[in-house]
């Protein structure tokens, strides 16, 4: 594996990076989604709300023990309850939403639990959607993608339908789909053959140092650590690092 120097960390460099220039074997980019291409907590946040105002509406009986918070507590006992579903955003959160419903005799059983569930978590569902997305991102979506395809790779729910932007990606690989989460190798080798290409191929860009950058360059892959809040690496391994997608160039 080899070490690539930071960007970030040799003043002499210019402020862009040319993808062709540094990895000219590499044939497609694929990018991470939330907190790469735009910030997902505050989404997730107001997502939170709304779910917690619909249970307050129609299951007051949760909302009289939980809060918002509580609730977020919940769902992680949840996922030490439920270890086949960690890889599942989706399934943790909709099984969080069952598990209210009979804990609080809402529901006789799973499949009414299901019933009662399945409205609260599609307006959840499409409140995650109302993102904002960086200013950088969508200009170097459509930069790269005039010369490269591009493919999505996350461990989140989020549909790139829903968001309008489905037709500017190849491939679109979930940790839901493969059952498996980055840095998983699964992940790695679903990307690889959604592209139909070698891992050195394929460029990954992300947020997340282990689930991204580390994830990946252990696969093979070579690795974009977008770093916007200019963090300390916490790897002895050396790696590239930019602080804006505008610095990316074909």
């Amino acid at each position: 594996m080899p070490l690539y120097l930071s960007v970030d960390s040799m003043p002499s460099s210019p402020p862009t990076l040319s993808i062709s220039a540094h990895w000219p074997q590499v044939c497609a980019i694929s990018f991470d989604l939330d907190d790469t291409l735009w910030p997902i907590e505050p989404v997730i946040e107001k997502a939170e709300i709304q779910l917690w105002e619909w249970l307050h509406r129609h299951y007051p009986k949760i909302t009289a023990r939980h809060d918002v918070l509580s609730l977020r507590r919940h769902r992680v006992e949840i996922a030490a309850a439920f270890p086949e579903l960690i890889h599942s955003v989706s399934g943790l959160r909709l099984q969080a939403l069952r598990n209210l419903m009979t804990e609080f005799d809402y529901a006789a059983d799973q499949r009414q639990a299901t019933e009662l569930a399945e409205p609260g978590w599609q307006l959840f569902y499409a409140a995650r959607h109302q993102i904002d997305w960086f200013s950088d991102a969508q200009p170097a979506l459509r930069r790269l993608k005039a010369h490269y395809p591009i493919a999505a790779a996350t461990n989140g729910n989020a549909d790139l339908a829903k968001l309008g932007v489905a037709d500017w990606f190849s491939a679109r690989i979930s940790a839901n789909d493969v059952g498996h989460a980055k840095p998983d190798a699964p992940l790695w080798d679903a990307l690889c053959d959604a592209l139909n290409l070698a891992p050195e191929q394929i460029l990954h860009i992300g947020d997340h140092p282990e689930q991204d950058i580390l994830g990946a360059m252990r696969h093979g892959l070579p690795a974009i650590w977008l770093n916007r809040q200019q963090a300390d690496w916490p790897n002895k391994q050396a790696c590239v690092s930019i602080a804006s997608l505008n610095q990316l160039m074909p």
